[in-house]
């Protein structure tokens, strides 16, 4: 039986995001989520723009909760537009089906369209990532991105999220095309995000104790796998070297205490709070047609 978050509770441990979620530094908050003991809610009443990785990171965070026995409850945008961008990616609705609460979702924007989009998919099983890959293909088909760059968003989101599937534990795929209107970033925003054990600890079952930081770079070796079989270990570097060779892409990735970013073919490696499971975002300029 799942616990409550009952009026006469005990205080749930609220966590809340900067006004603007568009980069992992952004998602800093979800870290303190480690703090709660029997309730969590995360509050996104003060967002007023929200990336694809901030849905995934906000959907692992409440899966990890639940492994952990902790009730969960998300509060809605007070901003319109926000609170129907999440209705339409499917975040809401995710909510629903797993049993967390969600508060605030009333008056929506009916005349608010999404395009180009691939809402909320869980995954399980290989099935379901081919099916989020077709509804991808079928939601980018008339988006008129850089010859070339179609194929490398399919091979990111297969590769990310057969890793995460693999290696970590229920996970969530979005994409999402921005005009950049308001987000600044046009272009094509995919996101993954699971509450496995991370990198670090899927590194050293096959290679032993290594720093957090050296796991993660080193799972994006050519050959290189946690399951320390010759045969695997190539996904990862697909994933490298389309977003490294296409112009303007970028690669970021949280996993436990690790942050990596890819820019310009160049990996950047920090250390910072905790993030329960691995958060995985590329993201592929385009310039609108006028």
């Amino acid at each position: 039986m799942r616990p409550s978050l009952a009026a006469d509770s005990v205080p749930a441990v609220r966590i809340a995001p900067p006004t603007v979620i568009r980069t992992s530094d952004d998602l800093d908050f979800l870290c303190f989520a480690n703090r709660a003991r029997r309730y969590l809610e995360v509050d996104l009443s003060g967002i007023t723009w929200i990336s694809p990785m901030g849905v995934v990171g906000v959907l692992a965070t409440c899966l990890a909760a639940r492994e952990r026995n902790i009730a969960v409850r998300v509060l809605a945008p007070r901003d319109r537009r926000v609170r129907t961008y999440l209705d339409r990616v499917g975040l809401y609705a995710e909510l629903e089906r797993q049993g967390w609460g969600l508060r605030g979702n009333a008056d929506l924007d009916g005349s608010y369209r999404v395009v180009g989009c691939l809402p909320v998919q869980p995954l399980q099983s290989s099935r379901d990532i081919e099916t989020a890959t077709n509804r991808l293909e079928e939601a980018l088909k008339d988006v008129p991105v850089v010859e070339g760059a179609f194929s490398r968003i399919i091979t990111v989101v297969v590769e990310l999220t057969e890793n995460a599937r693999e290696h970590g534990s229920a996970c969530y795929v979005v994409a999402q095309m921005h005009s950049g209107e308001t987000s600044g970033t046009p272009g094509i925003h995919v996101a993954v995000a699971d509450f496995g054990p991370g990198f670090s600890a899927t590194m050293r079952q096959a290679y032993g104790r290594i720093p957090d930081e050296d796991a993660v770079l080193r799972a994006f070796e050519s050959g290189v796998s946690g399951t320390g079989l010759p045969e695997r270990g190539f996904g990862l570097d697909y994933v490298r070297s389309d977003v490294a060779t296409y112009p303007g892409a970028t690669l970021a990735v949280m996993t436990r205490r690790v942050r990596l970013q890819l820019n310009e073919g160049v990996f950047a490696v920090t250390v910072s709070t905790d993030f329960r499971g691995t958060l995985a975002a590329a993201y592929f300029p385009y310039k609108p047609a006028v």
